[in-house]
């Protein structure tokens, strides 16, 4: 909900420019990531649990992309081939999703419900959303280098926040190789939006009045934040 609030307000306010539609795109993978992850989490049965959380990893997968292209527009540098090739690989990964060789599919884990079992090759999903991920952090420091002041601290403050939600988000993964570690930091990517939308939109991208947005995105993080231990 936190994603889908900030592309509404890019949407509305109709922003146009290369970091603003980049950023809306990362945007709309993460709403549908979190939608996918919340009807997962609501299934009764296994069949709808396996579906949603296929998607969800075809989400993970356009995001982790999406990312990358979001920070070489941000640090104003030329597309590269990292950035094609990542577009064809995240394709070609999303087209092995249906089959078992990413996820075997899901079972009770650890009181969960349905969790994912990994596949022969999840090593090469998991290997393509960290790299890219990691990929953009290094765009994040390249552009953070490029400035002094407090157009450094801005890029500083977006790195530090990008860093924590990956965090957040890895704890997803260790439960698929049995691992118990329990997924707790999903909310550090809620916090991450809303932190990172502040800084986008208060320093860099628009000067409109976001107060109404602001409430909104505390008042989901509240619930988030609460939710994840219904979930």
């Amino acid at each position: 909900m936190t994603a889908f609030l900030y592309a509404t307000f890019i949407i509305t306010t109709k922003k146009k420019d290369p970091v603003s539609r980049c950023f809306l795109n990362f945007l709309i993978f993460v709403s549908g990531w979190s939608f996918s992850y919340f009807l997962w989490r609501l299934s009764s049965s296994e069949h709808y649990a396996d579906f949603f959380c296929r998607l969800l990893t075809g989400f993970s997968i356009l995001l982790s992309i999406a990312a990358y292209h979001f920070s070489i527009t941000y640090a104003e540098t030329k597309p590269n081939r990292a950035l094609r090739y990542g577009y064809v690989g995240a394709f070609l990964l999303c087209l092995l999703l249906p089959t078992g060789l990413i996820m075997q599919g899901v079972k009770p884990k650890f009181g969960h419900l349905y969790w994912p079992e990994a596949g022969p090759i999840a090593w090469l999903y998991l290997t393509y959303f960290a790299g890219y991920l990691l990929a953009s952090a290094g765009m994040f420091i390249k552009a953070r280098s490029k400035y002094l002041g407090e157009h450094a601290t801005g890029r500083n403050f977006i790195l530090f926040t990008y860093l924590f939600a990956f965090l957040g988000g890895a704890t997803n993964f260790p439960l698929w190789y049995d691992i118990e570690i329990q997924p707790y930091g999903n909310v550090l990517s809620a916090v991450y939006l809303f932190w990172w939308g502040q800084g986008l939109y208060n320093n860099n991208i628009s000067n409109t009045n976001i107060t109404f947005y602001k409430t909104l995105a505390s008042l989901i993080l509240c619930a988030t934040a609460s939710l994840v231990y219904l979930l």
